[in-house]
This record gives C-alpha cells, sequence and structure tokens, in this order.
C-alpha cells in the first residue's frame, strides 16, 4: 500500500464498525499543491465513523479506495483515530 502524503494522530480508537459510517464533503484540502487538488483527499477516521473531504468526485474516489483498503487490512481490530491527507505526486 502507498504511503500518504501526512498523517496525523487523533485522540481516541476506532473500531471497524464505525468506519461504515461514511460522511462525504467537499472543500479543498490542507497542504495539497494546486495542480494535484482535484485528486487529493482528507480522510479522517474519528470515534463517530469515517468523515472525508475531497474538491471533486476523483478525490471522493481515491479516498474511499484508501478507507476500503484500511478496512480490509484490520479485520475486526481496532485503529488509532487519525487523520490521512494524500494527492497523487506526478
Amino acid at each position: 500500500m502507498p504511503v500518504p502524503k501526512r498523517i496525523a494522530r487523533a485522540e481516541g480508537i476506532v473500531s471497524r464498525a464505525m468506519l461504515e459510517h461514511v460522511k462525504i464533503t467537499t472543500g479543498d484540502v490542507e497542504g495539497a499543491p494546486e495542480d494535484v487538488m482535484c485528486e487529493a483527499y482528507e480522510l479522517a477516521l474519528t470515534r463517530e465513523g469515517a468523515v472525508i473531504k475531497a474538491s471533486s468526485e476523483k478525490g471522493k474516489r481515491y479516498a474511499l479506495v484508501t478507507l476500503n483498503q484500511l478496512k480490509a487490512l484490520m479485520g475486526t481490530a481496532e485503529v488509532e483515530a487519525c487523520t490521512i491527507r494524500d494527492w497523487p505526486l506526478y
């Protein structure tokens, strides 16, 4: 699995079940270069569920791919709450 550009830990533990609750919002991703903003995403794993922020459908799709990869790796385990920000590097 590729390594995201930024991962920031947050307080708390997130259960696999909570990651089935996904909220998707639209907006620019902090730190992403303007030329790849349309592919950038932010994925926050919180006690309330997953929150995706992206400025385009392509960014939202990449965030969902990452979320699904994480869920597959987790199995039934729990993970630390965190925020992942990623974008392509051309």
